[in-house]
């Protein structure tokens, strides 16, 4: 399954001055530096979480309707589940015909009643909208902060012969919000 970002978080979990104030810095000069350590940092959050941190949509791909699940939570709403029919024309499932299950990892099944429709053998025959996204409460934030802080001061080329080991603490945080893999 492929996945792609249609939009972003509207904002990141740490806001500039509170990244700053946790790496103690007081110039301007790393400013552009550190905001987008702020965004890579969330983004490996939640690649190894799978937790969507802020509202955002994705559009998950598939060759068919078999297992439609998606790999961010928690799902806000479905917003479009859409299908290449047999004689290859872009159709749309009627939102009465599916839903979401409650538990992880979510997935998209047919409602009671329905039934999937037949799909075009190939790649990407089914594609589902979504949007998904939570706050992000404070161990998530932390380990945000702890991320940024080794990246910022890990930055530049490493030495060889010499190796950095990742912040156990980051693990700690945030093993409670791991789903087990796709």
């Amino acid at each position: 399954m492929l996945e792609k970002r249609l939009q972003a978080p509207a904002s990141e979990p740490v806001t500039l001055a509170e990244a700053k104030n946790h790496l103690r810095v007081e110039h301007t000069l790393d400013d552009a530096l550190i905001t987008r350590l702020i965004t890579a940092a969330r983004q490996h959050v939640e690649n190894i979480t799978g937790l969507a941190i802020g509202q955002q949509q994705w559009r998950a791909f598939f060759d068919d309707f078999y297992r439609l699940e998606l790999a961010r939570h928690p799902v806000i709403a479905i917003d479009a589940v859409r299908y290449i029919d047999p004689d290859g024309n872009a159709q749309v499932v009627p939102a009465a015909d599916y839903q979401a299950t409650e538990t992880l990892p979510v997935e998209v099944v047919s409602a009671p009643g329905a039934q999937w429709p037949d799909v075009i053998d190939g790649a990407d025959a089914v594609t589902v909208d979504y949007t998904c996204g939570t706050a992000a409460d404070l161990p998530v934030v932390q380990a945000v902060l702890l991320l940024l802080a080794d990246m910022y001061e890990t930055r530049e080329a490493s030495i060889i012969g010499v190796s950095h080991t990742p912040n156990p603490a980051v693990d700690a945080l945030l093993a409670p919000y791991r789903q087990a893999p796709l």
